[in-house]
């Protein structure tokens, strides 16, 4: 028999997904390897519900950590980024209208730097 892929294994004459949990996932998952049937004695039949199968662990590894990502951003220092993003917001709103304002006045004086041309009479 050729060898086989790397998560692919048999037992008797069935052929089975075996992938390694990610560490920092396995607490979450519950386990540190995932070992599950493909159904299938043929060989080509298994390479493909292995790519089909690896590809589904893999999505939920990924959703495990984003969770976990998630959670961690929304209780890191009792919502210290989230504090810090709306100070930010607030100042960056503060210098746009101080820009703004700024703008206006510079405007105003240079119009009523020469009354003569304010009025034609």
């Amino acid at each position: 028999m050729p060898a086989l892929p790397e998560r692919l294994m048999i037992r008797g004459k069935t052929f089975y997904c075996r992938v390694c949990v990610p560490a920092e996932v396995a607490p979450s998952f519950g386990r540190k390897l995932v070992v599950t049937s493909l159904r299938t004695q043929d060989l080509r039949t298994a390479k493909q519900r292995l790519a089909r199968a690896t590809v589904d662990l893999e999505n939920q590894f990924e959703a495990i950590c984003t969770a976990k990502t998630r959670e961690a951003m929304s209780h890191d220092a009792g919502g210290y980024h989230q504090q810090a993003l709306v100070q930010i917001v607030r100042q960056f709103g503060v210098e746009v209208e101080d820009q703004s304002f700024a703008e206006r006045v510079r405007i105003f004086e240079v119009a009523t730097a020469d009354p003569r041309r304010l009025c034609r009479g």
